[in-house]
C-alpha cells in the first residue's frame, strides 16, 4: 500500500513582505516583518494585499470618508499615527527593560538568600532595608525612580521560593550538560538525617539496597552513564560498604571494575579530635583548677587531679590528638585531589614511625605536653605503653588506607611521568585503562564535601524551619553548596514580562 505525502504550505516561507503603498492605502506599516495596523495597533496575520484590504474595509471603513485617499489630511494623519506608534513602542520597550531589570534583581537577591541559607521570607526584609535607607539617594535627581523600582521588587515568601527553585533547575541543567561531555566521573556519597529525622542522601560527582536505588535514580536523572564512573568514595558505614547489600556491592554488579574508597578523613575520631584543644587548655589551667577546688574544700573529691601518672596519660592523649587534628585539617578543603591527600597520609605514616623510634629512646621532642607533664623523664612501663599505642596507630593507618595503594603509583605517574618505573605502567593500564589522568584526578579522596553539605543542611533546615519540604530543601541546598553560577540571562529571558500600558 502506498501513501502520497503532501507538503503543507507555509506562508512564512513564501517571501512575502509589507508593501510601501499599504501605508497610504490602508494605514499599515511594518513591525517585526509583519503588517501592523496604525489605526487599531494590531499585527495582521497574513501578509497579502487581499487580507490587509479586508481588515481595513471591515474595521476602519470610516477612515476613507474622513480622510480621502490622496488628500493632505490623510497623509498628515498617517504620519501622526506612525509617530505615535513608534513613541508607544519605545515606551513599551523601556518598560520591558525595567521589568527585566527588576526580575533580574529578584533572582540575584533570591540567589544570595539561598547561598547563605536564609529563610525565603527574608526577601521582604531585604526590600524593607532598601526602603529604610532611601536617605542614601537624597542627593540624586532620580531618587523617586529608584524608590519606585525598589518598591516594584517582588520578594514575597512564595516568589523567593519559586526563584530559588528555578535557579536550582538551571544549575542542574548546567551540570547535566557538563556530565555528558565528561570522559571520567567519580562519586562521593554519604547519608545523614535532618532535624526531623528524615534520611537524606548526599551525592557529589566530580569530572576529571535503598541508598543504591536513590543513587541510581539520581545518576539516571543527571544522565550519568555507569560506564563512566571510575570510583566512589563513602564514609565506610555498613550501608555503604556491606559485602552483599551495601551501596558499593550493588554498584559493582553494574560496574565490576569500580574502585571504592573509604573516607580518608578520620571520621571515627572526629569527636576526640574536636576535644584536642580542650585537653590542651585543660592541662594549661590544671594547677588553677586544683587550687580552686582546695579553696572551696572539694580537693579531696578529685584525687586523680593530683595523680602524676594520670596527668602524664592525659598529656600523651592531648599530644596524639593534636597530631591527628593537624592531619585532619590537611585532608579537608575544596579542590584537593586524592593524590594530594595520599601524600599527607603517607607522610603521617612515616611520622608515626619516627615518633615510635623517638619514644623508645625517651625523646619527647614531638610530645611537648607529655614532656612538660613528666619533666622529660618517663618510667619504663609508661614508655612501653606509649610506644605500643603509637605502633598500633601506625598499623591501623596502614590497614585503613590499603585501598588507596591502587592509585598511589597512578599519582606518581601523573606528577612525574618521566621518572616513573616503566615496569609499573602495565599494572596501571590494567587498573585504569585509557584516560588515566582524567580518572585519577576525578577521584574523591574523602566525603568531606558531603559532610560540608550536611552542615549546610543543618543550618538551612533548623528547628525554626523544620517544616521545610524536601523539594525546597534540595533547591536551597543546591544553591548553597554549588561552585557554579546560575545563568541569570537565561532565567530572566525564560519569563514573560507584563508591561503596563
Amino acid at each position: 500500500m502506498w501513501f502520497t505525502v503532501t507538503k503543507l504550505r507555509c506562508i512564512s516561507n513564501e517571501g512575502r513582505r509589507v508593501l510601501e503603498e499599504w501605508k497610504n492605502q490602508f494605514a499599515v506599516n511594518e513591525r517585526d516583518g509583519k503588517p501592523f495596523c496604525l489605526l487599531c495597533r494590531k499585527i495582521l496575520g497574513v501578509c497579502k494585499t487581499y487580507n490587509v484590504k479586508r481588515h481595513f474595509d471591515t474595521t476602519h471603513a470610516t477612515f476613507d470618508k474622513k480622510y480621502p485617499l490622496g488628500s493632505q489630511e490623510r497623509a498628515f494623519q498617517i504620519t501622526s499615527l506612525e509617530k505615535n506608534a513608534i513613541a508607544e513602542q519605545n515606551t513599551m520597550r523601556a518598560s520591558l527593560k525595567v521589568s527585566q531589570a527588576v526580575t533580574l534583581a529578584t533572582f540575584k537577591i533570591s540567589w544570595l538568600l539561598a547561598k547563605h541559607g536564609k529563610p525565603f521570607s527574608n526577601g521582604e526584609l531585604v526590600k524593607n532595608c532598601f526602603l529604610e535607607t532611601q536617605c542614601l539617594f537624597d542627593d540624586l535627581s532620580n531618587k523617586n525612580e529608584i524608590i519606585r523600582r525598589i518598591k516594584s521588587l517582588q520578594l514575597s515568601n512564595d516568589t523567593v521560593t519559586r526563584r530559588i527553585s528555578e535557579i536550582s533547575e538551571n544549575l542542574t541543567e548546567q551540570l547535566k550538560t557538563k556530565l555528558t561531555t565528561a570522559s571520567a566521573l567519580s562519586l562521593a556519597a554519604d547519608e545523614s538525617t535532618d532535624i526531623v529525622d528524615v534520611a537524606q542522601l548526599c551525592i557529589w560527582v566530580r569530572c576529571g539496597e535503598d541508598i543504591h536505588r536513590a543513587l541510581s535514580e539520581a545518576c539516571k536523572d543527571m544522565n550519568i552513564p555507569a560506564s563512566s564512573v571510575v570510583s566512589i568514595t563513602t564514609d565506610g558505614a555498613p550501608s555503604m560498604t556491606g559485602k552483599h547489600k551495601g551501596l558499593i556491592a550493588e554498584m559493582r554488579k553494574i560496574s565490576p571494575d569500580l574502585l571504592a574508597f573509604h573516607y580518608l578523613i578520620l571520621h571515627s575520631e572526629v569527636r576526640w579530635l574536636s576535644h584536642g584543644k580542650v585537653l590542651n587548655r585543660f592541662l594549661a589551667v590544671l594547677p588553677e583548677i586544683v587550687h580552686f577546688l582546695n579553696d572551696i574544700g572539694e580537693g579531696e573529691r578529685f584525687p586523680v587531679l593530683r595523680d602524676n601518672e594520670w596527668k602524664t596519660n592525659v598529656a600523651f592523649l592531648a599530644d596524639v590528638t593534636a597530631h591527628l587534628n593537624k592531619l585532619n585539617l590537611q585532608l579537608q578543603g575544596d579542590g584537593k585531589h586524592v593524590d594530594d591527600l595520599l601524600g599527607c597520609i603517607e607522610s603521617f605514616k612515616m611520622k608515626l614511625g619516627l615518633y615510635t623510634a623517638q619514644l623508645k629512646d625517651s625523646d619527647l621532642t614531638h610530645f611537648p605536653l607529655l614532656n612538660d607533664a613528666c619533666d622529660g623523664v618517663l618510667d619504663m612501663q609508661q614508655r612501653e605503653r606509649f610506644v605500643k599505642t603509637v605502633s598500633q596507630m601506625q598499623e591501623k593507618f596502614i590497614s585503613r588506607f590499603s585501598d588507596f595503594e591502587k592509585i598511589k603509583y597512578a599519582g606518581h605517574f601523573i606528577r612525574e611521568p618521566f621518572t616513573f618505573p616503566v615496569e609499573k605502567i602495565k599494572d596501571l593500564a590494567a587498573t585504569f585503562g585509557l584516560l588515566l589522568s582524567s580518572k585519577v584526578l576525578s577521584i574523591f579522596g574523602s566525603t568531606y564535601i558531603c559532610e560540608r553539605t550536611f552542615s549546610a543542611m543543618t543550618r538551612i533546615k533548623s528547628r525554626f524551619r523544620a517544616r521545610l519540604t524536601d523539594y525546597n530543601l534540595q533547591s536551597q541546598l543546591h544553591c548553597a553548596v554549588t561552585p557554579s553560577e546560575p545563568n541569570f540571562t537565561k532565567l530572566v529571558g525564560s519569563r514573560q514580562h507584563q508591561v503596563s500600558h
